[in-house]
């Protein structure tokens, strides 16, 4: 992935060019989930744009569904989407998220991430 390539060079040239790399990869393929996952993860990360950031990870999520990606895939990309919900202070989409999260995957690793995630939104709306 793009974003975690470029992710090791966290100054402003670097992050102009990660999302430049990510607009450009969605450009020549605009049906590649892991572009949209990309820049999800890199405008999430880099605090600007939640809102893109969440239409971009739900993009990512539709995609890979609709391509039967792995379940790992999937998984990461409910992980972030959820972060950039509760980012977002949107905590009943985010809790609305992780139930449709476990539909897809009852998988160790997405309760794992669903339970600290439920954690989260707890913590924040306290």
């Amino acid at each position: 992935m793009i974003a975690s390539i470029l992710g090791e060079y966290d100054d402003a040239e670097s992050n102009r060019q990660a999302l430049e790399y990510c607009d450009r990869a969605i450009e020549l393929d605009p049906e590649n989930p892991d572009a949209y996952a990309s820049k999800a993860s890199l405008l999430s990360r880099l605090g600007v744009g939640l809102p893109e950031a969440e239409q971009v990870a739900r993009k990512s999520i539709a995609l890979s569904l609709a391509q039967n990606d792995s379940i790992a895939t999937i998984e990461l990309e409910f992980s972030n989407f959820i972060d950039i919900l509760i980012d977002q202070r949107k905590y009943k989409r985010a809790r609305a998220a992780v139930g449709l999260a476990l539909r897809y995957s009852k998988s160790e690793l997405v309760r794992s991430l669903m339970d600290q995630a439920s954690h989260r939104i707890q913590e924040e709306m306290a």
